[in-house]
Order: C-alpha cells, then structure tokens, then sequence
C-alpha cells in the first residue's frame, strides 16, 4: 500500500533553514560587537598613550614649575602652543590632538633648614644660615629658600575622526622659590 505524501517533511526542513539563518546571522551580529568593543578599546588605549606621551614631554620642559608658563611647546597645533599633535601610525598624519592645561594647586609647603642636606648642590641653594631669633620680631623661622609645591595638569587626548576623547590628570611636584610662594601656587 502506497502512502500519499503530503509535503510534512519539507515544512520541517524549511524551519530548520529558517533557524540555522537566525543563527548565522546572531553570530554575524555578535562577531561585528565584539570587533567594534575591540577596536574602541584600542582607540582608548592609543588616546591614552598619546596623552602619557606629551605628559612626559611636558614634565621634561625645565619650565615647568614656572605657573606664568601657558604654552608647552615651541611648534602650533591646531593654532595653539598649548596642544600637540601626535600621529601615533607614523603615517605622517595628526591622530590625536593633545591638550595640556595647568591644573590647581594641590599643596605647597616650605622646605625647613633641617630638612636639607649640604652636600646636594641643589639643597646647598635653598640653605640658609643659622639666625639666632631670642624672641626678635621677623627673626627666622627655620624655613630654607625652598619650597615644595605639588600641582596637577590636566591633558586631553582627542581623536577627530571617531571622537574618542581621553581625560588624563596628572599631578607633579617641584622646589621653587620660597619667596614666591604665593605667585607659584595662585
């Protein structure tokens, strides 16, 4: 006796191609996020680095702990002395352009006599001699010359193209003049 066919087989069979093409293209989908995660974080990673790059450069510049200092470097990028621009691939093209901007004041605090050791020519500078104050009005209070001063810059990395943008905060330290103090941490 002969069956009748009545076509059951292909309706299973189209619903298995139905499925195996949702998940073809959820694994499509799923690949292209990844690659997209990917290479935000390599973008980030790149800012990042351009900012750490012009920070170093920055903390190089032996007129660092001058506060009057607004432009860092001698070459404009993008019209201003206070950014650079950075081509990360070596292809010859600005990838980021970095902006540095000098942040407060953190701490500053004199450096006392005692603190100092002679023998470093750059403490022998900020020495000063011995008063004897016996209860005399302005006689020294055992600071030195010196002063220590903790600052912070802020630098922003920031790539045209994709818009990946870069916030680094980084704080230093240098001796200046006691004397002035007050304009050094204004």
């Amino acid at each position: 006796m002969r069956q009748v066919q009545r076509g059951a087989i292909l309706m299973v069979a189209l619903m298995l191609l139905i499925v195996l093409t949702l998940m073809a293209i959820a694994t499509f989908n799923f690949g292209k996020a990844n690659y997209t995660v990917v290479g935000n974080a390599q973008q980030r990673m790149e800012a990042t680095r351009s900012a750490e790059q012009v920070i170093e450069e920055v903390l190089s510049n032996p007129n660092i702990g001058d506060s009057t200092v607004t432009t860092w470097f001698a070459t404009a990028c993008d019209g201003s002395n206070a950014k650079r621009c950075v081509d990360i691939n070596g292809d010859g093209n600005t990838d980021y352009i970095v902006t540095v901007t000098r942040g407060p004041c953190v701490t500053a605090a004199p450096i006392l006599n005692s603190a100092l050791d002679i023998n470093v020519p750059n403490d022998a500078a900020c020495s000063v001699g011995a008063g004897q104050s016996f209860g005399v009005e302005g006689a020294t209070d055992g600071n030195s010359l010196c002063a220590d001063v903790v600052r912070e810059m802020e630098v922003v990395a920031k790539d045209s193209l994709n818009q990946t943008e870069v916030k680094v905060v980084q704080g230093f330290g240098v001796r200046t003049d006691s004397a002035g103090l007050s304009v050094t941490c204004n």
